[in-house]
């Protein structure tokens, strides 16, 4: 349905694109808004999921991904990286001030997972040690990201995100970094709609 939505050289139609929720809610949008606004004709889907859509089963025509692409007959764009830190609000960190992780992880304000152990195996892969109590957990990046602007309690945020939002950097030297990835199969290439917003994305991404 959506090859069949326009013609192959005309940027219209639909065009499916997959991200994960904190990248569709707070980074994509706005690149979404300027595609929308210069090609009135485009109809985007956008898929928010933290797991990896598989490109060649056309689950989207586009995938925005933190892990290198694996499968052949596709096309990649490495993009910025996706820096994390650790971030509170400004009322929040002043409480917090001048401590290092293991006091910072003591005070049992850090905003956890509640099943999900990808943060606690995260910690250790840094050499820290996961705190023993969470004030908030929720396995939803968006709630904990809330959760941290709501002053509940301090965590993991991109970078990008906490410094546009005003939120405070606890510790400035702690900035775990991940590769990031623009990819579609190489058959879209051939759909001037496809093209036009994979090529967008990758501009608004580097």
């Amino acid at each position: 349905a959506r090859l069949a939505s326009a013609a192959a050289d005309t940027v219209a139609g639909s065009v499916r694109i997959s991200c994960s929720r904190v990248y569709g809610v707070e980074i994509l949008p706005p690149i979404l808004a300027t595609l929308t606004a210069r090609w009135p004709a485009l109809e985007l889907e956008l898929v928010l999921t933290n797991d990896v859509s598989n490109i060649l089963r056309r689950d989207a025509d586009i995938a925005v991904r933190l892990t290198p692409p694996q499968q052949e007959a596709l096309i990649a764009r490495k993009v910025a990286p996706m820096r994390v830190g650790l971030f509170a609000s400004p009322t929040l960190a002043k409480r917090l001030e001048g401590r290092d992780f293991p006091a910072l992880a003591a005070t049992g304000l850090m905003i956890g997972q509640d099943r999900d152990e990808t943060l606690a195996t995260g910690l250790r892969q840094l050499g820290l040690t996961p705190p023993q109590r969470t004030v908030f957990r929720s396995d939803d990046d968006l709630a904990q990201l809330a959760a941290i602007r709501a002053g509940i309690g301090f965590g993991i945020c991109q970078v990008v995100i906490g410094d546009r939002e005003g939120l405070v950097r606890l510790l400035s030297d702690l900035t775990p970094t991940y590769p990031a990835w623009v990819v579609m199969h190489e058959d879209q290439s051939r759909l001037a709609r496809t093209r036009t917003v994979f090529d967008a994305l990758v501009a608004g991404l580097t």
